[in-house]
C-alpha cells in the first residue's frame, strides 16, 4: 500500500516517478550456502563490516518495496529534474547489482523492467 501511495502522491503534486522492477527470482537458484551459514550465524540485522542492501537504497535516497524475489526501487522528481533523477536510480541499481554479485546471487536480467509514470 505504502508504494501505491507514494507513486500516487508525486503524480498528485505533478512530479513523475520512475519505478524499477527488479527480479531475483534467479537468486534463489544460486543461492551460496556458505554465505547462507553465516549470515545465518550472525542473525543481527546486517553483518558486522559489510552494508547491507537497505543502507544501499537509503544512501541513494531510494524508496523501496521487497517482496519474496522481487524489489522494486522508486523514486519521484519534478518533470525538471527527471535527467538526475534517472541517473541516480541506475546508479543506485548499479549498487545493488553489484551488492547482489557480491553476495554471489543473480539478478534476472530478462524480467528487469524501469517504468517512468
Amino acid at each position: 500500500m505504502r508504494k501505491a501511495n507514494d507513486i500516487v502522491m508525486e503524480i498528485d503534486a505533478r512530479n513523475v516517478c520512475i519505478l524499477a522492477l527488479l527480479d531475483l527470482s534467479a537468486a534463489f537458484d544460486t543461492l551460496d550456502q556458505e554465505i547462507f551459514q553465516k549470515r545465518l550465524e550472525n542473525i543481527t540485522f546486517g553483518v558486522t563490516g559489510q552494508v547491507s542492501l537497505v543502507e544501499i537504497l537509503q544512501q541513494n535516497n531510494i524508496r523501496y518495496h521487497f517482496y519474496a524475489d522481487k524489489m522494486q526501487l522508486y523514486k519521484g522528481a519534478s518533470p525538471k529534474h527527471i535527467s538526475d533523477s534517472t541517473t541516480g536510480l541506475e546508479n543506485c541499481a548499479g549498487d545493488v547489482e553489484a551488492w547482489i554479485n557480491s553476495n554471489k546471487l543473480k539478478l534476472n536480467d530478462d524480467k528487469t523492467e524501469i517504468l517512468l509514470m
